[in-house]
């Protein structure tokens, strides 16, 4: 991956973390804070990660799920669900088990 491809994703994770903290997690949105058309944005994350930007940027949110699942066990799961842009722990859960195939309170129970 070239440094300009890894600056371009590393641009969309920090705008997909900005976007969380506001619970408003949107393609459209990212792709108008990058000056970029929804289409234009599918096709470069397309093109760089082999994923559409909605699975893209899902695959974010799931990373840090994931992050705060193991690094801070005082979190609630509904807690984790909101950092992480969910407004529905059901959405959440089952975003979470379709990326790992496992349910959040089943991965924080893992050894």
């Amino acid at each position: 991956m070239s440094s300009q491809d890894q600056e371009f994703l590393s641009k969309v994770v920090n705008m997909v973390y900005a976007q969380m903290i506001h619970q408003n997690v949107n393609v459209n949105d990212l792709a108008s804070s990058l000056c970029m058309s929804p289409k234009q944005l599918n096709r470069k994350i397309s093109a760089i990660t082999g994923e559409n930007a909605s699975r893209y940027v899902l695959r974010v949110r799931m990373t840090k799920a994931k992050t705060l699942l193991d690094s801070n066990r005082n979190y609630t799961i509904a807690e984790v669900a909101q950092l992480c842009g969910f407004e529905e722990n059901s959405n959440f859960t089952r975003a979470f088990k379709s990326f790992f195939e496992i349910t959040p309170s089943q991965y924080r129970k893992r050894p």
